[in-house]
């Protein structure tokens, strides 16, 4: 797959074949806890089995033993874990601070690929995902399904808002914010999700920290931080000339001085204090591979 400013429809089914590495990898914590075979705390008709006991009044008289209760000389049951499928909700970031890259994807091209391979392992396996992709003026929520149509709905979506990113785009005024569409996840009234935010975390406040650690009491939250080398060290761009269609800048001595290229660590910082796993996606190289190996040797959920 080579790297590019704009994902097409084509480029997320291809990212399907993708998936055999996850299958390959040795160490399959995460593998399992995206497996769809989640126990729950409530009583079923599950396939495990969990514990023999006595027969109480409201029993399922179908869960009876009836060879260890002629044993016993009193009614047993079996009682089964009730097995429960995972739903993954998937925050994709496609704002104008994404559209950058330097050498392979755009941080809004990569983050759109993990999305859509996040998106194709929860279906094959018969979890639920849904989506909230957004931008600074707009954000599309589509409620968690398992049928793979739905899916094409979301990978559509995502195109359609990757798509949209222009060099002369004009962010408004008042543009809708990484900490407005934190609070819009903690408001939207559900619980125990798998939220994973692929976002570079531009506009970090005050307020995030909290409001990630808010999210992540009632969810189990992963962040994918999406950089690019030239973000994290201005050196490396000394003597290029970058511009858009008003513009024109060349990097020198001055501008490498006064840059801050310690940002991403102290995000990654505050995310570990969090206790919220993070896992860093290079959009200057084909970082898919990466980001599998990392979820794979992840202990991640509760």
């Amino acid at each position: 797959m080579t790297g590019q400013a704009y994902v097409a429809m084509q480029d997320l089914l291809a990212i399907r074949s993708r998936l055999k590495v996850w299958r390959d990898l040795p160490n399959r914590n995460l593998f399992e806890h995206f497996a769809g075979q989640q126990p729950t705390p409530q009583r079923g008709r599950g396939l495990d089995f969990e514990e023999l006991r006595h027969y109480q009044q409201g029993d399922d008289i179908r869960r009876i033993d009836w060879r260890v209760s002629q044993r016993s000389g009193a009614p047993h049951v079996r009682v089964y874990s009730e097995e429960s499928d995972r739903t993954t909700m998937v925050m994709l970031d496609q704002r104008m601070g994404m559209f950058f890259g330097s050498l392979y994807d755009t941080k809004s091209s990569a983050a759109a690929k993990i999305a859509a391979l996040i998106g194709w392992r929860d279906v094959q396996c018969g979890d639920r995902f849904g989506l909230h992709v957004f931008n600074e003026e707009e954000q599309l929520w589509l409620k968690p399904s398992r049928r793979q149509n739905h899916l094409l709905q979301c990978m559509q979506a995502i195109v359609d808002f990757n798509t949209r990113l222009r060099a002369d785009k004009v962010v408004p005024a008042h543009a809708r914010t990484l900490r407005d569409q934190l609070q819009m996840a903690i408001g939207a009234g559900v619980a125990d999700q798998r939220i994973i935010l692929i976002s570079d975390l531009s506009g970090w406040c005050e307020e995030s920290p909290g409001l990630l650690r808010l999210l992540n009491q009632h969810h189990d939250v992963l962040v994918v931080l999406t950089f690019d080398p030239l973000e994290r060290n201005l050196a490396l761009a000394k003597g290029n000339v970058f511009g858009d269609h008003a513009y024109q800048l060349q990097v020198d001595e001055q501008h490498i001085q006064s840059s801050s290229s310690d940002g991403h660590r102290k995000n990654i910082d505050v995310l570990d204090n969090l206790g919220i796993p993070c896992v860093s996606l290079d959009a200057s190289r084909d970082g898919v591979e990466d980001v599998l190996r990392y979820f794979a040797r992840l202990r991640y959920g509760r």
